[in-house]
């Protein structure tokens, strides 16, 4: 098998769909966790409230790093995960993930907070929230906010390559009004957030504030196909 947990003693509870596990080890590829004294898991796939195995590592520029992250199963269509950050070189960072889904709406916000940098000396932060409305017979909506609090945020805090290399940031809100299949208006407004270089500076993007569009097409109407 892929992976397998063994343990010294464990109770399966079907009725709770939980079980607990004693002097335990999870066996991945061959490879074994040290033995945890205590575990708790779903016994299906449902989803369920806990620690999440940590990450250990080293970055130059926030030095050792250490992150424990905590999943909140909140309701059937809604979670979110908190992980405390702790860098030798910068201090602790808290980093957030939200995400909640309905019949219309699909969102997600992701809020990351340092509140003493301790090479700066100020505090950091950053937020991404994505919101997606999509009510059949009137239109589709969306939202599109980013923002960090300073241009050096992803090239010093994070540890992934393509975050650490963005330099424009949308801000943005868009609505489309569909009342027919043949004709509709969408309405946008979008802006950016540059992140500037000193080595390197950028030329902040054209801002759209507002634009509306007005598209109708019909097909075969006396022959021809009108848009």
């Amino acid at each position: 098998d892929d992976w397998y947990l063994s343990a010294d003693k464990m109770d399966l509870d079907f009725a709770e769909d939980l079980g607990v596990a004693r002097g335990a080890k999870l066996t991945f590829k061959g490879v074994s966790t040290p033995t945890l004294p205590w575990i708790d898991f779903p016994l299906s796939n449902a989803r369920k409230s806990g620690l999440l195995p940590p990450t250990i590592g080293a970055q130059g520029k926030v030095g050792a790093e250490f992150l424990l992250p905590y999943y909140w199963n909140i309701a059937p269509n809604a979670d979110a995960t908190l992980t405390p950050r702790y860098m030798t070189l910068r201090g602790v960072q808290l980093l957030t993930e939200t995400r909640y889904l309905d019949r219309f709406n699909n969102s997600m916000l992701r809020y990351e907070y340092l509140p003493q940098d301790h090479v700066l000396g100020s505090q950091r932060y950053a937020y991404a929230w994505t919101h997606g409305l999509n009510v059949p017979g009137v239109g589709i909506g969306l939202v599109n906010l980013n923002k960090v609090s300073d241009d050096a945020y992803f090239r010093e805090l994070s540890g992934r390559l393509s975050l650490a290399t963005q330099v424009y940031l949308p801000r943005e809100g868009s609505f489309q009004y569909i009342p027919s299949p043949w004709w509709n208006v969408t309405t946008r407004v979008q802006r950016f957030q540059t992140l500037q270089d000193a080595v390197n500076p950028v030329t902040p993007p054209y801002e759209r504030v507002p634009q509306i569009l007005l598209t109708g097409q019909r097909y075969d109407v006396g022959g021809f196909d009108m848009a």
